[in-house]
């Protein structure tokens, strides 16, 4: 796309893996240095010391300040449920009822009683008729002052009295007594008058039994004598009527008053008491609505229900049960709470980085009934645990009531009818809005971009998030609401250009709300023009020989300050095809390093370079540069040959034994040298298989699900070994581990060239010293092959494997045997290392030539025999043939390390095998550190120290290589 000015304009954008700059960078590849990546070491050393100017940050800083308008947010969370209710009405006069007739307690429509209380006095029960003697009457007495007794067995209740009488005439009146007794000579005695019903006519006629009311008195047998009580009838006119006897005595004691005294009489008058005991509410069973009344005393009790009830009819029925023959009667009083459903409405007002203030309000104009007695409350459950008060009263508007209870619990206060309100406070959940670009974090925008706006909450919330972008001029420009679910972050996508058409500082506001949550926040972003950018390349090589690979050094900066640019994204173009950049460094200050691996596509290539940036116009560079091929040397090998060869020659002749009992080296020791020195510029379609064949070093098959080696096998010494038990194997897994988390399918390294294919529960990696495209493509397709013919034949054991390895032995080699020569590969093999031998020799000879010379040129120069200049002049000659010469020896050295055979017929001229090994395992063990403080001096980051250790390093290399030549077969 095109940015201002018309210049192109590459843009990126990844997906935002974190909120708030949380940001997790790739890990990239670690791709090992060649040796060839030390020749551009000087020059970026320069270019990193001339650009000091530190570049510019990533986004250029602006103030987060809002326009002229802060913009509260306001809105209405979800209803609170409430409650009116009249506490503490009750009546405080006995009403008398009984279990025949229950109870009704007055209720206002539209109301509920949700608490009750009753109080229950005088619980009787009817229990019996005391007749003192049941036989026939045989005569009768005038009536003057006359008492008969009566006993009972426990408190009770005279409720009747029956007193069979005669009056002839009719027309009597008289008085009727009640008295408890006292003892006298052994016998009760009437004694204190309890209760008199006074004026009683008496109607004429023939023995009739004549009853009598007495309303339920109550006859306390601890206050009387043998609980005996007695009742008396006095004439108190001149008619006379009689009272029935049975003579002589035996139900009872009669009396009659004459002059103060109580005389006995030896007759029983026919009398008859109905009484009715005191009980205990649960003697009788006494229940209300199918609950047991509580016991208080005996003739007292309790009831209260919890439970809601509500009528249409302005009452509430209690229906009142007892488990008594008849029915029980008490008195009662009730004191209730009435309720009303009802709800509360919330409405909030949230600011930026304030906490959310909150108000309540229930209506209830005319919603409480007028009651002569009770207090009128308003109750408010449902309140978040994080609320608080903000007033501690409630108001309608007039009157302000203090709060009985306080969030977070309940609110609560004495209320009349209207409309109130209480005021909370809540937590703002919007805890902050970040702005990213991709997966970083920036303060600024640009009119290109697609935006990731990321908010975070204090909690994992749920409901509507709504983002809102206002232009300078505080118009809505974006807006964009999200539903959110149990999360702690929500990310906005917005693209810039899509509602924006100018650059300014735009105003930002995110509102969220959920049930009773909300959260507001608010930010300002300044949307900035690009930067114009510049780049140039400051190292390029115009001519390079193969193998070699090419080292790069760019520049990238800000035309109009001309300062350095940070994190830009390089991209190397060969016409339409982009090449893959290895060892890619950023040195923070604008220099960008890499290298460019063309493989054996030899001859000129055309390069174009392009930088860009988040914030950055792109910038585009080109350079030519031509791959050489060098042609390889072959030489006659010296008779006069050292220790290691010597070994080697030897082995080589015994053209009839196999290669067995290798060291395991050939897996890590491999070098890119070896493709220079087989390769051929024609490469005829036949060759292809000798040629691949000879390259083969290693095959090492992974098993996927544990990433443990299953199998291996070694073409030097022509053995399958699954264990490969090394100190080297470490540096194996790493390059794997590499290739894997890379996703590569093959890798270059110092140590030789990996190529891998996957199956679906193996990999097979082949290591090679080194194949061209062709040769490459046939140990392709040979190695998927090999995968799944592997898998097809072994499927079962390798979905479930467990670690053992001799199962797939046989099976493994059959199959490779299948797929290549093995005994061409193992005469292919030896041959190969009888040229490397040659070489090796050659280079040895020269080695120790260039080196005399040199030695003898600073020998002439300490004695004064030649001047500085001449000195200066002749090494600056005489060095660089001797570097190179020295690094060939030492990549011959390297391959040839990783073949000291053992042969067990040899065994009587290998006896100082040990040696060698030990001074193998040191040799790369020095390699491998050589290899890192490489990698640091050309990332600029070596200290002078690590440098002293690197030549002492590579002198202790080179000491090492003599020690191998040296070491004679005893």
């Amino acid at each position: 796309m095109k940015g201002k000015n018309g210049k192109e304009f590459i843009h990126k954008n990844k997906k935002t893996k974190t909120i708030l700059g949380k940001i997790k960078l790739k890990k990239r590849v670690a791709l090992t240095i060649t040796l060839s990546l030390l020749l551009a070491i000087s020059t970026i050393a320069v270019l990193a010391a001339s650009n000091t100017n530190q570049s510019p940050t990533l986004l250029n800083s602006t103030p987060n300040n809002l326009g002229t308008i802060t913009k509260p947010y306001t809105g209405s969370g979800d209803p609170l449920n409430a409650l009116l209710y009249i506490t503490n009405v009750y009546n405080n006069a006995p009403n008398g009822t009984n279990t025949s007739s229950d109870i009704y307690i007055p209720c206002p429509n539209g109301w509920k009683i949700i608490w009750a209380n009753l109080t229950l006095t005088d619980i009787n029960a009817p229990n019996a008729t005391i007749e003192p003697n049941p036989n026939p009457f045989n005569g009768d007495t005038e009536i003057t002052f006359l008492a008969m007794s009566f006993r009972l067995t426990n408190d009770a209740y005279l409720d009747n009295v029956s007193v069979y009488l005669r009056a002839p005439g009719g027309g009597s009146i008289a008085h009727f007594y009640v008295y408890d007794a006292v003892e006298g000579g052994g016998v009760p005695i009437p004694n204190n008058l309890i209760k008199n019903i006074s004026s009683v006519s008496i109607p004429a006629g023939n023995p009739i039994w004549f009853d009598l009311n007495f309303g339920h008195q109550t006859l306390n047998t601890s206050s009387t004598y043998s609980n005996t009580f007695f009742i008396g009838i006095e004439n108190i006119d001149s008619s006379k009527f009689y009272w029935k006897h049975v003579a002589p005595a035996s139900g009872g004691y009669a009396y009659q008053y004459q002059s103060g005294v109580w005389s006995p009489l030896d007759v029983d008058f026919k009398l008859k008491v109905n009484v009715s005991d005191i009980f205990l509410p649960s003697e009788v069973g006494l229940t209300i609505n199918g609950s047991m009344v509580s016991d208080v005393s005996r003739g007292d009790g309790n009831w209260n229900s919890s439970n809601e009830t509500s009528s249409a009819t302005g009452y509430i029925f209690y229906d009142v049960a007892s488990t008594w023959w008849a029915p029980v009667s008490f008195s009662y009083i009730w004191n209730v709470t009435y309720a009303k459903n009802s709800i509360a409405l919330t409405n909030f007002i949230v600011y930026n980085n304030t906490d959310a203030f909150w108000n309540v309000t229930i209506d209830a104009t005319d919603a409480f009934p007028l009651t002569s007695t009770g207090v009128n409350h308003i109750n408010i459950t449902g309140v978040p645990s994080d609320w608080g008060d903000s007033s501690s009263m409630a108001f309608d508007g007039i009157n302000w009531v203090t709060l009985d209870s306080h969030p977070p619990d309940t609110i609560s206060f004495i209320a009349g009818n209207g409309t109130w309100t209480v005021n909370c406070t809540a937590p703002n959940y919007l805890s902050s809005i970040g702005f990213m670009m991709g997966e970083n974090p920036v303060e600024n925008a640009t009119l290109e971009d697609l935006l990731n706006i990321a908010v975070s909450f204090d909690a994992s919330v749920s409901g509507s998030a709504t983002l809102r972008i206002y232009d300078p001029s505080q118009r809505l420009n974006y807006t964009d609401t999200k539903t959110l679910s149990g999360v702690a972050g929500v990310v906005f996508g917005w693209n810039v250009s899509s509602t924006a058409t100018t650059d300014g500082v735009f105003n930002v506001t995110v509102s969220f709300v959920g049930g009773l949550s909300v959260g507001y926040n608010e930010t300002a972003l300044e949307i900035v023009p690009l930067i114009v950018t510049g780049l140039v390349v400051t190292s390029f090589p115009t001519s390079i020989e193969y193998p070699n690979t090419v080292p790069i050094t760019l520049y990238y900066y800000d035309n109009e300050t001309g300062l350095g640019l940070a994190g830009a994204t390089i991209t190397a173009y060969e016409g339409a095809k982009v090449l893959p950049i290895y060892n890619r460094t950023d040195y923070g200050n604008g220099t960008y390093s890499f290298i460019l691996d063309f493989g054996t596509d030899f001859g000129v290539h055309e390069v174009r370079f392009v930088a860009s940036g988040v914030r950055f116009y792109a910038s585009s560079a080109s350079n030519t540069i031509t791959i050489n091929f060098k042609a390889p040397y072959y030489v006659v090998i010296n008779p006069e040959i050292t220790g290691l060869i010597l070994l080697m020659s030897n082995m080589l002749g015994e053209q009839n034994q196999k290669i067995v009992r290798y060291l395991v080296l050939g897996a890590v020791l491999g070098s890119v040298a070896v493709g220079g020195l087989v390769a051929n510029r024609v490469r005829r379609r036949r060759l292809v298989p000798l040629r691949a064949m000879a390259s083969l070093e290693n095959i090492i098959l992974d098993h996927i699900p544990s990433g443990v080696t299953v199998w291996a096998f070694d073409f030097y010494k022509m053995e399958q070994d699954a264990s490969l038990v090394s100190g080297f194997m470490s540096a194996v897994k790493t390059f794997l581990g590499e290739m894997r988390k890379g996703g590569l399918r093959k890798l270059e390294t110092e140590f030789g060239t990996f190529i891998r294919e996957d199956g679906n529960l193996l990999t097979a990696t082949c290591i090679t010293s080194g194949v061209t495209a062709e040769e490459e493509k046939w140990i392709r397709g040979k190695l998927r092959e090999f995968v799944s013919r592997a898998e097809e034949q072994n499927w079962e054991k390798f979905v479930d494997w467990k670690g053992e390895v001799s199962h797939f032995k046989a099976s493994l080699l059959e199959i490779l045997s299948s797929l290549i020569d093995l005994d061409k590969a193992e005469a292919l093999q030896r041959e190969k290392i009888m040229k490397l031998l040659r070489e090796r020799e050659k280079l040895q000879e020269e080695l120790n030539t260039l080196g005399a010379k040199l030695q003898k040129l600073n020998q002439e120069y300490r004695e004064g025999k030649i001047s500085e200049m001449d000195f200066t002049t002749r090494k600056a000659q005489m060095e660089p043939k001797y570097d190179k010469v020295q690094m060939d020896y030492i990549r011959a050295s390297i391959i040839l390390s990783k073949v000291p055979y053992t042969i067990e017929s040899m065994w009587e001229v290998a006896q100082d095998k040990e040696g060698i090994e030990t001074i193998r395992d040191r040799f790369i063990e020095i390699r491998m550190q050589i290899d890192e403080l490489q990698k640091k001096e050309q990332g600029g980051i070596i200290t002078a120290k690590e440098l002293k250790r690197k030549e002492k390093l590579q002198k202790e290399l080179m000491s090492l290589i003599e020690k191998l030549d040296k070491r004679r077969v005893k």
